[in-house]
């Protein structure tokens, strides 16, 4: 069966119109790739400015602050009101319900776990390997 002009010319259009489309949706797929290899090198320790540019000016978050603390007593661990009072001396405004929320979610992601013989959160030896290690 023979296709006619006016059949002929549209198919055209549709195939220039495709055509267009998939040369966006690579140049777009190519952004994607750059961003996320950026990502990546950024994770890995690469240039402070590198990641500036990728997540702007993020402030730590109450679980980076709590966690920071309990790195800082790797030893002797803390109670969370310990963490919640050193935060307050620092300005931050912090209860021990919510030390204590963050260090579950701390916990949950294996980077401190509480010895209830002194009643104190740590720093786990698996996370402290873990940044020795970055």
């Amino acid at each position: 069966m023979a296709i006619t002009v006016s059949a002929r010319k549209r198919l055209e259009r549709m195939e220039a119109t495709s055509l267009r489309r998939i040369a966006s949706l690579e140049k777009a797929l190519q952004k994607e790739r750059d961003e996320l290899a950026a990502i990546r090198e950024a994770k890995n320790g690469g240039q402070k400015r590198q990641l500036r540019q990728i997540i702007g000016d993020a402030q730590p978050t109450q679980k980076d602050l709590v966690y920071a603390e309990l790195k800082r007593k790797r030893v002797n661990g803390m109670t969370r009101t310990e963490i919640a009072e050193r935060l307050q001396q620092k300005g931050v405004a912090i209860s021990p319900n919510a030390v204590t929320t963050n260090l579950y979610r701390l916990r949950l992601d294996g980077l401190v776990e509480f010895d209830a013989e002194g009643e104190v959160w740590r720093v786990t030896e698996a996370a402290e390997t873990t940044q020795a290690g970055h």
